[in-house]
């Protein structure tokens, strides 16, 4: 895997001001938790999903993020990574973090359909040391997160299918 990456291309930030106190049923700002984010897309739960006014996204620091291009969603405390791009008109508690790319790298959906595979999983797993109780999103972790280089790259070569009942994604070249 280190073979095909190159590592360092993203900054992380998790929100630490988000509570239950501030959200609700509805509103303006969907309020993304871990549970939301699949491989390139957004999980709606009904009686789970909530919401944030837009009087109370103020004064929390993850508004500078809302309607950020380019921004990826990455579940936290988890060693089955997923990633997606952040939607409109969301944010994301503490339970994701929010990774900016570095240097001008172009994040494509190959890229992060590629953090979903077996082969990064298992690497991801080995590179957080199987670690139980540190499995934090955060600025030396998100370090693995890599860009794909060489043949690997080209995400318009590259699928992915989802064996339905399970979170199983397979890359597959044409």
């Amino acid at each position: 895997v280190a073979k095909k990456m190159k590592f360092n291309v993203f900054t992380s930030f998790r929100d630490r001001q988000i509570t239950k106190k501030i959200t609700r049923n509805k509103g303006k700002y969907r309020l993304l938790k871990s549970r939301n984010i699949a491989n390139n897309s957004i999980k709606n739960i009904p009686g789970y999903d909530c919401f944030v006014s837009e009087k109370k996204l103020g004064s929390l620091a993850v508004r500078k993020f809302l309607n950020s291009k380019g921004a990826v969603l990455i579940p936290n405390l988890t060693y089955f990574p997923r990633a997606c791009f952040m939607p409109k008109n969301a944010i994301c508690d503490g339970s994701v973090a929010i990774a900016r790319p570095k240097d001008g790298v172009k994040v494509t959906k190959g890229m992060l359909a590629y953090y979903s595979t077996p082969e990064f999983t298992e690497f991801y797993k080995i590179a957080r040391n199987r670690s139980t109780r540190t499995m934090n999103i955060d600025a030396n972790s998100i370090f693995f997160f890599g860009k794909l280089i060489g043949a690997m790259r080209h995400a318009k070569n590259y699928n992915t299918f989802h064996n339905s009942g399970s979170s199983l994604s397979v890359f597959c070249r044409h």
